[in-house]
């Protein structure tokens, strides 16, 4: 009791006999807590289990980012839809007045007004506007997530629309091929670019990769021995390429919406 007193400095405390405090221990050693059965714990997490928010399934993720993207759509510069239909148009013109090879054509062009559309995906971030967009409930990676999703699907239909074009001109091509044809440099190139712009300004990015892939394919395509090489590979590596691709593309998405913009994260 004495050390007891060093300890705490505390008169009431020091005015506890030491019977008192042995009473005490006695009351609270006859105390017992009454624990619920397992019935009563396992009907209370069911009841709870209601409130426990759902792992949403990868379908409905796309649907909601695709919901997105429609109102992401009066936010986009009109100019951009307007341009990237007037390079189809043209490319189209120019290659059947001229008796281009379709194929080259079609490759050349397909990656293009994606790549294009990088500028309008990443403006908001790199305008420092990325913080206003946020006044939603929404994350800024799901902003430019629905927007590549909008702009990757109208370049779905320009493609689809040119091959169609291209096979109503009576040219010897088989519509599925030039189809599968144009998809393979339309993901892998989009996909380098977007690895790139999302670490850097898309814009720059955009028109420097551009710039590249004609470059690229202008040698390329000066090489007979090439054109023979790709004309002839089977249509099963090309839809191998293009489904590989696809994963690849889905994966670094689905990495990027769980990393990236940290910091504009806005929380619900």
């Amino acid at each position: 009791m004495k050390e007891t007193k060093e300890v705490f400095k505390d008169k009431e405390f020091l005015d506890i006999s030491q019977k008192e405090i042995e009473q005490f221990i006695d009351v609270f050693n006859d105390y017992s807590v009454e624990y619920p059965s397992q019935n009563e714990i396992d009907q209370c997490i069911e009841n709870l289990r209601v409130y426990v928010p759902k792992k949403k399934s990868l379908l409905q993720i796309f649907e909601k980012l695709l919901s997105r993207g429609q109102i992401e759509i009066s936010y986009i510069n009109k100019l951009y839809w307007i341009i990237s239909i007037l390079v189809f148009l043209i490319t189209f013109k120019l290659a059947t007045d001229m008796s281009i090879n379709p194929y080259k054509v079609i490759t050349l062009i397909s990656p293009i007004p994606l790549l294009l559309g990088f500028i309008e995906i990443f403006k908001g971030k790199e305008n420092n506007m990325l913080e206003l967009e946020l006044s939603f409930k929404i994350s800024g990676k799901e902003i430019i997530i629905s927007r590549i999703i909008i702009i990757g699907i109208f370049n779905i239909i320009l493609n689809t629309a040119m091959s169609v074009l291209f096979f109503k001109t009576g040219l010897d091509i088989q519509l599925l091929e030039i189809n599968i044809f144009w998809m393979v440099p339309f993901v892998w190139v989009n996909l380098i670019a977007f690895t790139i712009a999302k670490n850097f300004r898309g814009g720059y990015v955009s028109l420097g990769v551009i710039s590249f892939w004609i470059l690229l394919v202008s040698i390329l395509f000066k090489s007979k021995y090439f054109i023979e090489r790709i004309m002839y590979i089977n249509t099963g590596v090309y839809i191998a390429m293009a489904i590989a691709g696809i994963y690849l593309y889905y994966r670094i998405l689905k990495k990027y919406i769980k990393t990236e913009v940290k910091d504009f994260q806005y929380e619900e």
